[in-house]
């Protein structure tokens, strides 16, 4: 059974590549043919996605690829959400909605797990099973 984060991710995986029509050669000439606006929209997709599993690593809800190990860094985790939380009051008003639903997801996901881990004590290991994500269009696809 798949967990909310891996169903979400695998969500944002199959939204970016309807973004890409079929038959095309290769992802970058695809994205090279895309508008500017349609392009600009990946990118911040893409920006918001990667900012997001790193947060998830930082908390410890997901292992590092890099050392297979979970680890936690409640600091560097409220810096990446702070991160995500300035890009979307600076983008205010010209975002799509699409957009702008994507990472308001994406912080209250962020969020409640960041809640989560932080009412642990320190030396208690990380839980990897995530907080379940609260926001009402989430059931909508099941």
């Amino acid at each position: 059974m798949m967990t909310d984060t891996e169903h979400n991710a695998q969500q944002d995986a199959e939204q970016a590549e309807d973004q890409f029509p079929d038959g095309a050669e290769s992802h970058a000439e695809t994205f090279n043919a895309l508008s500017e606006e349609e392009r600009h929209s990946h990118l911040l997709l893409q920006l918001v996605t990667s900012m997001h599993m790193g947060a998830m690593y930082q908390l410890g809800k997901v292992a590092s690829p890099i050392t297979g190990k979970v680890e936690r860094d409640l600091k560097q985790a409220q810096y990446t959400i702070d991160l995500i939380a300035m890009l979307s009051a600076r983008t205010k008003g010209n975002l799509t909605t699409d957009e702008d639903t994507f990472i308001t997801r994406t912080l209250s996901e962020l969020r409640m797990n960041f809640l989560d881990e932080a009412s642990k004590p320190e030396s208690q290991e990380p839980d990897t099973t995530p907080v379940e994500d609260a926001s009402p269009d989430n059931n909508s696809a099941e």
